[in-house]
């Protein structure tokens, strides 16, 4: 099914505001995926639809092939990297920062396109569009709203210090 909603419009909101309303209305919705395109373009979209999340990398590039041909909408998602392993034949397992699944895809129930102010917004029924475009519209009477991140470490000062110094000496031996 292709969006059935579309409207377009200009609005006086910088990037940062716009990323901001994007995340918090993120929360609303089962998915959501947000694509930085360029400096002051993005892409969001969001759904509580369909959706695959796989944890393995052996034959994700097919499963991810047929949950594409079945689905009715757009799709998007991120890919891990290690799926590198089912392309090529490497073993590696890196953790993932990101979350506990190796990749993950969902059917879009909305698409929002920021361009410098332009915004073109598309929904898959009306109802789905007016309803968030109404909300999107009261959120952004408000001001700013404070997101602040404090960054994970996935190593402890003295294990990056080992590592760096054992590939010190690796690279100094050739």
């Amino acid at each position: 099914m292709a969006y059935q909603f579309h409207k377009e419009f200009s609005i006086d909101l910088d990037g940062d505001q716009f990323l901001q309303r994007a995340i918090f209305f993120g929360r609303h919705f089962e998915n959501f995926a947000l694509f930085i395109t360029d400096e002051g373009t993005f892409t969001f979209y969001a759904g509580t639809g369909r959706s695959i999340k796989l944890n393995e990398t052996e034959g994700a590039f097919n499963k991810l092939k047929k949950f594409e041909e079945s689905s009715k909408r757009e799709i998007c998602g991120v890919l891990g990297y290690d799926l590198k392993n089912d392309l090529e034949d490497l073993s590696s397992r890196n953790p993932s920062t990101l979350s506990e699944v190796e990749t993950a895809f969902f059917e879009a129930d909305v698409r929002v396109e920021f361009d410098n102010s332009e915004i073109k917004f598309s929904s898959v029924s009306e109802s789905d569009g007016l309803n968030f475009w109404a909300n999107f519209n009261h959120e952004l009477r408000f001001k700013h709203v404070p997101v602040t991140a404090e960054p994970l470490s996935s190593a402890s000062e003295d294990e990056y210090l080992n590592t760096v110094g054992s590939l010190q000496s690796l690279i100094q031996r050739g």
